[in-house]
């Protein structure tokens, strides 16, 4: 990859989560405890919820990655906080399908999600910005 490529990709909202993420820390006592791994590549996470009646309250993440899939799933922990289990799968769901859209992408852009639009250029890379969101969608399924 050129350098041109690599600053398209990791964008400087991709390396600030990456260096600085949101709650990233192991809460072995969380109310539901989702793994997120790709064989593939080896990123591998853990992302704990703590719930009252069906609402997210927060939410933590802990594991390693390439700065795309921990920028991603600190971006997603963020989200998830506020939200009901099921807002928060569907929040998922739009996430995938906003990422694997082919073409131009609706307005408004969510601002969060704003730096991985770049993914789409670099399909090897798809599976890292929607690893923690693909495995909340099933683990709350």
């Amino acid at each position: 990859m050129e350098k041109e490529e690599l600053d398209v990709l990791y964008d400087a909202a991709i390396l600030e989560e990456n260096r600085h993420p949101y709650h990233y820390e192991k809460c072995p006592d969380a109310d539901l405890t989702i793994e997120a791994y790709n064989p593939l590549c080896g990123d591998q996470f853990k992302i704990f919820l703590f719930t009252d009646n069906e609402k997210i309250h927060s939410a933590f993440f802990h594991g390693y990655g390439c700065a795309v899939s921990k920028a991603s799933t600190s971006v997603l922990v963020r989200e998830l906080e506020g939200c009901t289990l099921r807002e928060a799968r569907q929040k998922c769901i739009t996430f995938q399908q906003w990422l694997q859209q082919e073409g131009d992408r609706p307005d408004p852009i969510p601002g969060p999600w704003q730096p991985f639009a770049a993914v789409q250029h670099f399909p090897g890379r798809l599976s890292c910005a929607v690893l923690a969101w693909e495995s909340l969608t099933k683990d709350l399924s």
